[in-house]
């Protein structure tokens, strides 16, 4: 696993839950939603951190993209966090 520096998060995507696959393959996503990110690690820098596992809208453009051992993860600075999920259904 990476472990997250400075101010920074790691943070995995949750995806969407209004997601549309055509007959022919392309995946429609659902106008005017964002994608969900989970914090994985927390940057030692961070005043007021996130828990692990909090569930986070971020602005996805200023993610970096990370793939280790095959598995995506984005690093992503505190500033980019827009938003904590806070329904338990979730």
């Amino acid at each position: 696993m990476i472990e997250a520096t400075n101010k920074n998060y790691i943070i995995k995507s949750l995806g969407l839950e209004k997601e549309e696959t055509t007959s022919s393959g392309l995946i429609i996503k659902a106008q005017g939603e964002t994608e969900l990110a989970e914090i994985l690690s927390v940057g030692p820098d961070i005043e007021n951190p996130l828990a692990v596992g909090t569930k986070v809208a971020v602005i996805w453009q200023n993610a970096i993209p990370i793939v280790l051992n095959k598995e995506r993860s984005y690093v992503i600075n505190k500033e980019n966090i827009i938003g904590v999920v806070n329904d338990a259904s979730n």
